[in-house]
């Protein structure tokens, strides 16, 4: 008998059986034939295996880690009023998305509890984030301090996280009519207690960096600004994309412990970004794609 032919063709199957890396040498019948595993030569210990396979070997290979279960699909920037949330399901349904976070959330006595009401029908599908009314503080009689208390209160009705619209450092001014800068310490107390009530906190800081750029042609934006002009900060008393950007890094670093996320759009982003803004998940934590559809960020 060709003994090196029949191992060759019998490789495949003694393999299975005598790999040094797959095989499980501790117990079964294998545990056996170890010491002959060593002391023949290799063609003889394959044929040795092929035929205590044949004979009923029950060794198998070593189980491997299981697939991951299915990526989770979570879209995390929604703007959808109330009466829409039941289409907003059927849209999630129609592409595969198991949760949303509706970003529009109002605020207490202002539309949350419309919101609240209507993600509760969707059974954890659409979560909602509160809005700070930054036009208030055009009323020197407020105290921040006022609205970190009824953030706290939307929190106890269901609110999971917070969100800035960009009127932040472009609109919002205080009393003696200064803008309201994105990284003012005024705000730190409203920002502290979202930290404090582990709140994330999303951000909508600037617009394109086009919309600063004159509206000519050569505006890689020239097609929205031809609609709505009005979206156009060219020679506007307004803060540079710059400032608003390096000014939302302030913000970040003043508060180690929040969870920040920006919506300034795309490739004008540099690639290091602060850690405060990076996804941070445990092991344990099934796997799962976060998507926007309302804006891009960089890779």
């Amino acid at each position: 008998m060709n003994v090196n032919l029949v191992t060759r063709r019998l490789q495949p199957v003694v393999n299975t059986c005598a790999g040094v890396s797959a095989v499980r040498w501790s117990s079964g019948p294998c545990a056996t034939l170890a010491p002959v595993r060593r002391a023949l030569p290799k063609p003889f210990v394959g044929v040795a295996f092929a035929l205590l396979l044949f004979s009923g070997c029950t060794c198998r290979e070593a189980p491997r880690a299981s697939a991951p279960s299915r990526l989770r699909k979570v879209d995390v920037h929604v703007h959808a009023e109330p009466a829409a949330v039941p289409r907003l399901v059927q849209l999630m349904d129609a592409r595969g998305l198991d949760v949303a976070v509706n970003l529009s959330g109002g605020w207490p006595g202002a539309g949350l509890e419309e919101s609240l009401a209507a993600a509760k029908a969707t059974n954890g599908r659409v979560l909602v984030f509160a809005n700070p009314p930054l036009q208030r503080l055009r009323d020197a009689r407020l105290d921040v301090r006022e609205l970190a208390d009824q953030l706290q209160t939307a929190h106890a009705m269901g609110a999971r996280g917070v969100k800035f619209f960009k009127s932040l450092g472009l609109g919002a001014r205080w009393a003696d009519g200064a803008l309201v800068a994105v990284d003012d310490p005024r705000l730190d107390p409203l920002f502290e207690k979202a930290g404090e009530l582990s709140m994330p906190v999303a951000i909508h800081t600037g617009d394109p960096k086009a919309f600063w750029e004159d509206v000519t042609p050569s505006n890689e934006r020239i097609d929205e600004l031809t609609v709505h002009p009005g979206w156009s900060y060219a020679r506007r008393d307004v803060p540079s994309w710059r400032a608003l950007y390096e000014a939302f890094l302030r913000r970040v670093a003043r508060h180690p412990s929040l969870a920040c996320t920006s919506g300034t759009t795309l490739k004008t982003l540099p690639r290091s970004r602060p850690r405060s803004t990076r996804t941070r998940t445990s092991s344990s934590t099934p796997p799962r794609v976060c998507l926007s559809s309302a804006a891009s960020h960089p890779t």
